[in-house]
């Protein structure tokens, strides 16, 4: 029987996905999400969170509830849930809130933790956005940036946010949470 090294190294590579779903965030930075029909707002990020974009919406990944979505200014967007309008809390509101979605993983957060305990690793494919990615790459003077410099007069995290965005990316910390 061959003996095989205890912590040989492997190569293990991933494409990059072809869809992401998305995350909304409500006014103050929560989580918009869904359990069962009914919308609220959480502090994490885990299945009630992840939403598919539509035309003309959501819908989410794990119940199927439809939003309707209206265009805002900077990105924001406010939402219809059963005609009537979303509020910064996920309960009907008159006016309803400005909600910011932007990107999401790639799978659903519990797909994750089971590849993590079953494998004791996962790989959250392209999770951080390609400008946090590359003002990474910027500050660490590495890929496309490597013939520059490494400031050393200031600490990275004075250099750029993205390395902040990173720490907190949701996903991430609802598995370290688990």
């Amino acid at each position: 029987m061959a003996h095989r090294e205890p912590f040989a190294e492997t190569v293990t590579r991933f494409d990059p996905p072809a869809h992401h779903h998305v995350l909304i965030r409500s006014p103050d930075g929560r989580f918009l999400g869904a359990d069962g029909d009914g919308l609220g707002v959480y502090d994490h990020a885990d299945d009630k969170a992840v939403w598919d974009e539509t035309d003309g919406g959501y819908r989410h990944v794990v119940t199927g509830v439809n939003l309707a979505s209206e265009a805002g200014e900077n990105g924001a967007c406010r939402l219809r849930f059963r005609d009537e309008a979303v509020g910064a809390d996920g309960s009907p509101g008159e006016d309803g809130a400005a909600f910011a979605p932007g990107r999401g993983p790639e799978k659903l957060p519990s797909e994750y933790l089971r590849e993590f305990r079953d494998n004791g690793w996962v790989c959250l494919t392209s999770i951080l956005a390609a400008e946090i990615v590359d003002e990474l790459h910027r500050v660490s003077c590495t890929g496309p940036y490597a013939d520059r410099e490494y400031e050393r007069g200031r600490q990275p995290l004075c250099q750029t946010s993205a390395l902040a965005r990173q720490a907190v990316e949701p996903i991430s910390l609802w598995l370290l949470r688990e």
